[in-house]
């Protein structure tokens, strides 16, 4: 591996949070529990940051480790180049930091205006009320309507989203934002997320199990299994990394149907696992280790065995497959 140049690393983007061999653990009556598992992590300024896992991967206990509310058992966390701590120093951490990790307690019988304006009193924020009304124009919120105890759980949702929003924050930590949401909401949010962190400059890191949604919205993606982070980077980092893994694959197309006998030699000789898509005669998909390298290889043995080759499609890695693999679920 080449080493980067002076000029290089100084013009590296710094990281907002940076952790070194991060473990937690919590005890309980029956034993200990590892919570997380020894990783490190480092997300720089102005990503925005997917971290994907089931429930009860460990995603929720990372953004309390983030925020001060719980110690690691072994390792270390930073934020904003801080180490968490007690008093000040994480008191004005907490201060730039916009944070939904679980739905708190609400003030039922406050509206909307009402709700964000006690929460934004916390904050000089000079243009409070106008700051109100912007955002809940982007997110889709009526400021003056139903106390919060009649909403609908996505304008909840949507109204913790904009609290975590109201002080203009460097970081945000969204713990399964789009939950309760539908489709046109979650869309009216995610837009949303992007633009203020390009206009801002600021940092996400958004916590879900569903890739579906933040896909296509993160600049890099990592994946948290029992604890344990199993990957992580930039969409290209990853689905490059993850070709050393990969079994390659591709999809042929026969000029006729053929037969699984036929084909049977591709087992031994280039370790190939064979599917015959139902009704689709002629159409065979093929995979193995290493076989995205060799299929030139391969496409000729076909064809020197007369087997009349009409198409080849290779398959190319998504973030769902490496998902998959990695968390398996």
């Amino acid at each position: 591996m080449a080493v980067p140049s002076q000029a290089a690393a100084s013009a590296r983007i710094p990281d907002v949070i940076s952790a070194r061999s991060l473990c937690v653990t919590f005890g309980s009556k029956g034993g200990s529990v590892d919570a997380l598992r020894g990783f490190d992590l480092d997300i720089p300024k102005g990503a925005l940051f997917v971290l994907l896992g089931p429930n009860g991967a460990g995603k929720t206990t990372l953004m309390r480790c983030i925020t001060g509310l719980v110690e690691p058992t072994e390792g270390s966390i930073s934020v904003f180049d801080g180490r968490n701590g007690n008093g000040k120093d994480r008191s004005a951490r907490l201060a730039r930091m916009g944070v939904l990790i679980e739905n708190p307690g609400q003030y039922g019988r406050l509206n909307t205006l009402e709700y964000l304006s006690f929460f934004g009193s916390f904050y000089a924020i000079p243009d409070l009320k106008d700051r109100i009304r912007g955002l809940c124009a982007e997110l889709g919120l009526d400021p003056d309507g139903k106390p919060v105890a009649k909403l609908s759980q996505g304008n909840r949702q949507k109204l913790q989203l904009a609290r975590s929003l109201l002080h203009r924050p460097e970081l945000l930590l969204w713990d399964e934002p789009t939950d309760h949401l539908d489709p046109v909401s979650q869309r009216q949010v995610l837009t949303y997320l992007r633009g203020y962190l390009g206009e801002s400059g600021a940092t996400a890191l958004v916590a879900t199990h569903r890739l579906e949604q933040l896909e296509n919205v993160g600049s890099h993606f990592g994946f948290l299994a029992q604890g344990s982070l199993k990957g992580a980077g930039t969409r290209a980092e990853i689905l490059d990394g993850d070709s050393g893994h990969e079994m390659g694959r591709a999809r042929v197309g026969f000029a006729r149907a053929v037969r699984p006998e036929e084909l049977s030699w591709l087992i031994g000789g280039f370790a190939a696992r064979m599917e015959f898509p139902p009704a689709e005669a002629g159409l065979v998909d093929i995979s193995g280790p290493g076989l995205r390298d060799r299929m030139p290889e391969m496409i000729k043995a076909l064809v020197d065995r007369n087997l009349p080759v009409a198409s080849v499609e290779p398959y190319r890695t998504t973030l769902a497959d490496v998902y998959q693999r990695l968390v398996g679920a």
